[in-house]
């Protein structure tokens, strides 16, 4: 049932990045796209395979993986809003 939300957040979250990826990037937007598209195909590509991997840990190891995953995404994210507030 927790996957439905995430689900769903992820896929209303998705064209806001682009747009704001796109708004950011003034005279270089081609390349900023291109760039979080390729960052977005490593990761939907490296996704199984780290799944796979972590299978003989446990259920609760691959929880944990993207638990960590997420939490560096959201300090990443959090360390360019405040860079971009600071300019």
């Amino acid at each position: 049932m927790a996957l439905l939300p995430f689900v769903a957040a992820v896929a209303t979250a998705a064209p806001a990045v682009v747009e704001t990826v796109n708004a950011t990037a003034a005279r270089a937007r081609g390349a900023a796209v291109a760039l979080y598209a390729c960052s977005m195909f490593i990761g939907a590509s490296l996704g199984p395979q780290l799944a796979g991997a972590l299978t003989e840990h446990g259920f609760g190891s691959i929880l944990r993986v993207t638990a960590a995953g997420l939490l560096l995404g959201a300090a990443l994210m959090l360390s360019a809003l405040r860079h971009q507030d600071s300019q």
